[in-house]
């Protein structure tokens, strides 16, 4: 059974707008996006929006009352357990049949991922909705690295503009890396058949890859080699974890360690190829095109 009423928090963000176009070409939802007060998100005329206080429970009742499913896209782990908490509480009481938490990206219920302080809000958040799970069900999406996401902001290494590379460890690591837009046809795909998915964690991917991987398919296409500049992960690890134990909990920081637990050898993003990828509805993409797409978007 298909929900019809979706509710969206985080609509302008990385994920969540993709998730948001999704939701709307699909034609199969009426959706609602939930943003903070002082949000300047845009959505399209057929799209409701309603702007609230996340510590307001009243404003949070009265936004999702009438709402089938929501989908949580927030990306701020400072606040994300206590708004996920109070997001989830509101929707309890108008009886919202599921939830779709701001889990994406790492796994993090099978071990390294499960162990690393830093998800510490989400790892409490998979507990709540456990604990919860009675009353308002709940899937989890771990997709390892937004890919096409990763590779236009850096974030995975790659200044493709500037024909350079940062190489954490010699690049022969694997991770697992799904293409936002994916992602999104994941979450309409699971909200349109949502039984098979109740409390559950899903794996999803579009590649098992590594940087070296990437590398040479970036360079079969431009045709110019990169420039490597190699990066110690041991050495990043403990500096990075020197400066969260003096308090440094700053983004540049935070991100740098959600790096080396990606790039790294132990990384929290690298289950391999066997995964939930097929059932949620995903065709496997092939590498070389999807990189042609960011290179011709670059």
């Amino acid at each position: 059974m298909s929900y019809t009423n979706i509710a969206l928090f985080g609509a302008g963000g990385d994920i969540g707008a993709p998730i948001l176009k999704a939701l709307v070409n699909s034609n199969k939802f009426k959706v609602t996006a939930i943003g903070r007060k002082q949000s300047s998100v845009q959505v399209p005329s057929s799209v409701s929006l309603l702007k609230v206080d996340y510590g307001n429970h009243r404003e949070l009742v009265e936004a999702l009352r009438g709402q089938d499913a929501i989908v949580i896209t927030l990306g701020d782990l400072a606040t994300l357990e206590k708004n996920t908490r109070a997001i989830v509480e509101a929707a309890i009481e108008v009886g919202v049949k599921r939830v779709i938490p701001s889990d994406f990206g790492h796994d993090l219920t099978h071990l390294p991922g499960s162990s690393y302080p830093v998800f510490a809000p989400k790892h409490q958040i998979n507990k709540y909705l456990a604990e919860k799970g009675s009353q308002i069900e709940y899937t989890a999406i771990a997709t390892g690295v937004f890919f096409d996401w990763g590779l236009r902001s850096k974030f995975i290494g790659f200044d493709i503009p500037n024909r350079k590379v940062k190489i954490y460890g010699d690049g022969t690591h694997k991770f697992n890396a799904t293409n936002v837009d994916s992602i999104a046809d994941a979450v309409i795909n699971i909200l349109t058949n949502p039984t098979p998915f109740t409390n559950q964690h899903l794996r999803i991917h579009d590649f098992y890859v590594s940087q070296n991987e990437i590398k040479a398919a970036l360079e079969s296409i431009i045709g110019v080699p990169f420039e490597v500049e190699r990066i110690d992960v041991d050495r990043l690890e403990k500096d990075i974890t020197a400066a969260l134990a003096s308090g440094d909990y700053t983004t540049p920081t935070v991100y740098g360690l959600i790096k080396v637990y990606l790039l790294g050898n132990n990384s929290s993003s690298a289950w391999g190829e066997e995964d939930d990828t097929a059932a949620v509805g995903l065709v496997k993409k092939d590498l070389s095109t999807e990189i042609q797409k960011v290179v011709d978007s670059q």
